[in-house]
């Protein structure tokens, strides 16, 4: 009765105008006049409204009747239904003939309006639920178990393992309140989410834990969102590794959140091993490898032009792509074998890493690869 009685005064204001200003009264299950244009009659009793919430049958109002309806006027009063139970009572001034109509499109308004209004309030407690889910999962505080099993009963929503951590963010002016719109844009109304699955938002990212499908419901959501990434430039995704339990959630959101925070563009998956390269590099070089490597990076730049350091470090780049194959790498890069092994060797000796060994060399050279793209 709460949603009905908040959105009553909105309601006449609203729809007074529709009626040429006629008066129109809103009243509750207690035939109690809770909104009407005429502020006044706030708060008392309509005895119409009652018998209409009683019988569950409008009830006309002649001028010959007023004297046996305390509180009433002339006019029309529907009863107003929600799921089979009345809920209130709308009413308009005037004679039957008159308003006999009007009354019954305000009744199938407030109906629709308040249906509405509940849709949307469930759907914001609901919201809530889920991200207070969320933070738990999130937490990985094992004392936290009982209210994590408490909000899945409330919810009917329970993850089904192994689940996937899907972290999402966008440079468009919309933010994170427009990857809802995005999302369902893609994959179809609600259906990008599964029963099971918890998301919400959580320091200006969206956050999804996608619950596992079953082997027999084929899931494309990575499908699909790949190809949003492709569609979206300013969205950038980063989908973890399978986690097995609710404890390897947390690791899978740190590490989707880490390599979400480093340069980059499209869909990353940590499945992938190029994409586990690229974060533990930039844990290298967020955790105490950075200046070793803008030493590097300055002696390159002191060295050679801007397009030789850009030729030098892709061509390595491709080398140890190809896994350290020459032949590969020369073929990938359309250039003869010997001019790659004289670019590789001239950038080792720029860099004074000539006589390191071959692991350490590709680690140093591809974590001034990673700093390069995060300096931009």
């Amino acid at each position: 009765m709460s949603v009905f009685s908040d959105l009553a005064q909105d309601f006449v204001e609203a729809t007074s105008s529709l009626v040429r200003g006629r008066t129109i009264n809103l009243m509750d299950t207690n035939g109690m006049i809770i909104a009407s244009t005429e502020h006044g009659r706030i708060g008392n009793f309509h005895q119409g409204a009652k018998e209409a919430i009683e019988t569950g049958r409008p009830v006309r109002i002649a001028k010959a009747d007023l004297p046996k309806y305390k509180g009433a006027k002339e006019g029309y009063n529907m009863p107003i239904f929600q799921n089979g139970q009345v809920i209130g009572v709308v009413g308009v001034y005037g004679q039957e003939e008159e308003v006999q109509d009007v009354a019954n499109l305000l009744r199938v308004y407030v109906t629709q309006s308040f249906k509405q209004q509940v849709i949307a309030r469930r759907q914001v407690m609901e919201g809530e639920l889920r991200s207070q889910l969320l933070d738990l999962y999130l937490l990985g505080n094992p004392d936290s178990q009982e209210n994590i099993e408490q909000l899945s009963d409330v919810l009917s929503c329970h993850l089904c393992f192994p689940v996937t951590v899907i972290v999402l963010k966008t440079t468009a002016p919309s933010g994170i309140s427009g990857i809802y719109d995005i999302l369902r844009q893609y994959f179809g109304n609600d259906e990008v989410f599964s029963r099971n699955d918890i998301y919400g938002a959580k320091d200006n990212i969206f956050i999804l834990i996608r619950s596992f499908t079953g082997s027999k419901r084929p899931d494309h959501f990575e499908d699909i969102a790949a190809n949003l990434c492709r569609g979206k430039k300013e969205l950038r995704m980063v989908i973890s590794d399978s986690c097995a339990n609710a404890g390897e959630i947390v690791e899978g959101y740190k590490e989707a959140k880490a390599l979400l925070s480093l340069s980059g563009d499209g869909i990353d998956r940590l499945s992938e091993a190029r994409a586990k390269s690229k974060l533990y590099l930039g844990k290298l070089l967020q955790h105490g490898g950075s200046h070793y490597i803008q030493q590097l990076n300055r002696t390159l730049r002191n060295e050679v032009s801007a397009q030789q350091e850009q030729t030098l470090l892709e061509n390595a780049k491709t080398y140890f792509l190809m896994g350290g194959s020459v032949s590969q790498a020369a073929q990938a890069l359309q250039i003869h074998r010997n001019t790659l092994l004289y670019r590789l060797n001239r950038l080792y000796e720029i860099l004074g890493l000539n006589d390191v060994a071959p692991f350490e060399r590709e680690l140093f050279i591809r974590m001034l690869i990673a700093f390069r793209a995060e300096e931009g």
